[in-house]
């Protein structure tokens, strides 16, 4: 699709034929590994006239290629505070995941998925991240795309966050102890 930023060659595109406002998938980042840290996601922003959208009533729709109907792959609502991004998207083990928003007709994107070799410095079998960028247009208007601005943790936030993880988990070893 003209005008999709998209930094790999697998992830592809479907667009909307629908006319007037729709979601249009502006950009496709795929994390190197300086930036993913191990993670499997697919982290979803959106925007409109400009802005990041956040809202409890806006939702991530999908699901995966050889999906069954006993699999569930509940909507997942764009609400998550900047400077992450709206919401995420886990990558479980094999999964080739498609995604669109809801509200207006919508860019499905196809063939998101972790089963790419790497280099086991924060991407590695089975540990790859995206960021899957949205803007709302009019069908009838072209607009630029959004270049999608990783999040980057500093060391003592990242150090943070482990300290609190470790933290947690002494406290229910010890729980499960009995002291």
């Amino acid at each position: 699709m003209a005008g999709v930023v998209n930094n790999t060659t697998w992830v592809t595109v479907e667009p909307s034929t629908a006319t007037g406002d729709v979601w249009r998938c502006t950009s496709i980042y795929h994390y190197p590994p300086e930036l993913n840290s191990g993670r499997h996601n697919v982290f979803i922003d959106a925007y409109k006239d400009g802005s990041r959208v956040r809202s409890d009533s806006l939702f991530a729709i999908w699901g995966w290629e050889g999906q069954r109907s006993d699999e569930q792959s509940p909507d997942v609502a764009l609400n998550k505070r900047a400077p992450d991004p709206c919401c995420d998207i886990p990558i479980e083990k094999g999964m080739k995941i498609w995604c669109r928003l809801s509200g207006y007709p919508s860019d499905t994107v196809r063939n998101l998925h972790a089963v790419i070799d790497g280099t086991n410095d924060g991407n590695s079998w089975h540990h790859h991240s995206y960021l899957v960028v949205f803007t709302l247009q009019n069908s009838n208007t072209s607009q630029p795309p959004i270049t999608p601005q990783p999040v980057i943790e500093d060391e003592p936030t990242r150090l943070t966050k482990l300290e609190a993880r470790v933290d947690a988990l002494e406290k229910l070893f010890y729980s499960l102890q009995g002291d």
